[in-house]
């Protein structure tokens, strides 16, 4: 088989029955490239190369219909889809930046991890604070199990000031909390003032008090466009 990511190939042994059927199966393949998934494999040495052979749980997908699969074809039409995605590349040391720096970093820092000491100076209120979607892909919205923080903030620190985007990660420590016990409780407060009949139940955004009073250190995606 061929390793379409690394334009590499790999042996694959499997027998009796079992390749008969996905024999069979190829055979009756329309849509060509051919990707093919393969899970639960055994991972072995045949004369000297890497060999996968089959195990009891051994199970495999042709053109499986996934985001993924349809973003791989995609990619793959791209000539230097693997140099460009899979380059193995020396590892890079996160760098201490202030704000102005990382406002002034080039293309080469795109998707790059920087890590700055800021002061969370205020936290936007008009927009939505949680995630409920996987955005990977346009075609096809996946509802998570949980909902996600996801929360728009300015920063400061000595040079400068920045926008943010705070995700699940680093809000769950600032406040103790995940996004669905938060969901939980204004249930639970909208329900207590209903049965007591003071106030209407509402669905008004979540204050989260004291974020700009706390120091919030934490890796930073810097992301810059070029003209």
């Amino acid at each position: 088989m061929q390793n379409l990511i690394l334009r590499s190939s790999i042996n694959v042994t499997f027998w009796d029955s079992f390749a008969e059927q996905f024999d069979k199966e190829m055979n009756q393949v329309l849509e060509k490239l051919t990707i093919i998934i393969l899970s639960g494999c055994r991972v072995g040495l045949w004369n000297d190369e890497v060999d996968l052979s089959r195990v009891g749980g051994t199970q495999w997908y042709l053109n499986y219909n996934h985001y993924n699969v349809v973003i791989l074809r995609k990619k793959l039409a791209q000539p230097d889809f693997s140099q460009q995605m899979y380059a193995l590349d020396k590892h890079k040391r996160v760098e201490l930046l202030n704000v102005a720096t990382i406002k002034s970093l080039g293309k080469d820092y795109i998707m790059r991890e920087v890590c700055a000491h800021l002061n969370i100076q205020s936290v936007e209120e008009n927009e939505k604070w949680y995630c409920t979607v996987c955005t990977d892909c346009e075609q096809e919205v996946v509802l998570d199990e949980e909902n996600w923080f996801t929360i728009s903030a300015v920063a400061t620190d000595d040079s400068g000031s920045i926008e943010l985007m705070l995700d699940d990660q680093q809000i769950r420590p600032i406040i103790g909390k995940r996004a669905v016990q938060v969901f939980k409780q204004k249930k639970d407060e909208a329900s207590s003032s209903m049965q007591q009949d003071t106030t209407q139940a509402s669905n008004a955004t979540y204050h989260l008090d004291g974020l700009s009073q706390l120091n919030f250190q934490s890796p930073t995606r810097s992301k810059t466009t070029t003209k």
